[in-house]
């Protein structure tokens, strides 16, 4: 009997409804763990799916912690270190996906943001440590690096149409 593919990509352009498709997926009852980056009430967030939770992400010029600077967004430095607390903890035993989104210009460029939580879940899926598959979230301009990056040219499943 064929193992399931563990390893997918969903991937489309900037804006094309990547992150809409997901939530609206676990809306549904998918039964997932990990992080999404949500737009609420104008503003990017940070959802534990998990928990069913939202953190602040994206900040105003107000905030005096440190910031990450991404094209037009803002972003707080904390906020990605709580990104990464939420996809090292474990994850229920029952959840079927982990989701990861979005792996961008930071993780892939510069060993940033999400890191070095992906490559990780990433050679845990790829071992078959992860007791679960593993959903990425990459932009169409990134696909090809991100392939690359973590070598899944040959393993991961390509989709532009969730969920499965």
């Amino acid at each position: 009997m064929k193992k399931p593919d563990q390893i997918y990509i969903l991937t489309g352009a900037v804006r094309s409804g990547k992150t809409t498709q997901l939530q609206r997926w676990l809306d549904g009852g998918a039964n997932a763990a990990g992080i999404l980056t949500p737009d609420k009430d104008g503003a990017r967030m940070l959802y534990d799916i998990g928990h069913r939770q939202y953190h602040s992400f994206e900040v105003t010029e107000a905030y005096g912690g440190e910031k990450v600077s991404i094209g037009r967004f803002l972003f707080a430095r904390q906020a990605f270190v709580r990104g990464k607390e939420i996809l090292e903890r474990p994850y229920p035993p029952t959840a079927e996906w982990l989701v990861i989104d979005e792996v961008g210009r930071l993780e892939i460029g510069q060993g940033e943001g999400w890191e070095p939580m992906v490559l990780r879940s990433v050679a845990a899926c790829k071992e078959g440590r992860l007791a679960c598959r593993l959903l990425l979230v990459v932009r169409d301009s990134l696909l090809e690096q991100a392939l690359q990056k973590y070598d899944l040219e040959k393993t991961a499943v390509i989709i532009t149409q969730f969920p499965l």
